[in-house]
């Protein structure tokens, strides 16, 4: 979800982060007015364009009063296409310095979206895909009815090398895992073994008689 914005990047510039087919109102408010511009002969707003992602976008222009005087505000509703942060920025046609910031009026919660995500990837809060890690497996589970895949630690027992995967293997002989999220399966020491088992948590003393220099 969106809505945190911040205007801290630059004059002129907000940073907004935003999810995937979220709309967003923009205002600019002319605190001069067009009145009083032409009182002192400055020079005219003109046309206001608002920058969202890699396009210019026209404000449109419409009357208000602010702080007891008629001015203008220049406003526009935009769709996110992609999930992440943003920088919006204003310009105007006439102005070549423009005092305004622009300011988020409202915004809708982005809309509720079935994402699937390649084999052995996340599903974030965000939308996004991410590989799993060594060590963890992606497992497809349910929240509130709804089928997302999640990263689960291999069980004990089990390793898994590489990162991006759906199951964990089991530890060959010889070999233990005695927790969970183990990227590689340990060996045994000297005087234990895991009794020509795969999949072993931990390795057992070796019975009297018998010996264990080696898996």
């Amino acid at each position: 979800a969106m809505s945190a914005y911040s205007p801290a990047c630059e004059q002129m510039q907000t940073c907004a982060r935003v999810s995937v087919g979220q709309r967003l109102r923009w205002q600019v408010v002319d605190q001069v007015g067009e009145t009083n511009r032409a009182q002192i002969n400055a020079p005219q707003v003109g046309l206001v364009e608002l920058k969202w992602g890699s396009e210019w976008v026209a404000m449109t222009r419409e009357e208000m009063i602010f702080e007891g005087f008629p001015t203008q505000r220049y406003v526009v509703e935009v769709e996110a296409e992609e999930t992440g942060t943003v920088v919006v920025q204003i310009r105007s046609s006439n102005l070549q310095t423009l005092p305004m910031s622009p300011v988020l009026l409202s915004s809708e919660p982005p809309p509720l979206q079935e994402v699937l995500c390649p084999a052995g990837e996340e599903l974030r809060d965000d939308g996004s895909c991410v590989q799993c890690p060594a060590g963890q497996k992606a497992v497809v589970v349910q929240e509130n009815g709804i089928a997302r895949a999640r990263c689960w630690d291999c069980d004990p027992g089990t390793e898994q090398p590489r990162a991006g995967e759906t199951e964990c293997v089991p530890c060959g002989v010889g070999y233990f895992a005695s927790a969970a999220g183990q990227a590689l399966c340990e060996e045994c020491t000297a005087g234990r073994s895991t009794a020509g088992r795969q999949g072993r948590a931990q390795c057992l003393p070796c019975e009297p008689g018998q010996h264990a220099a080696t898996p």
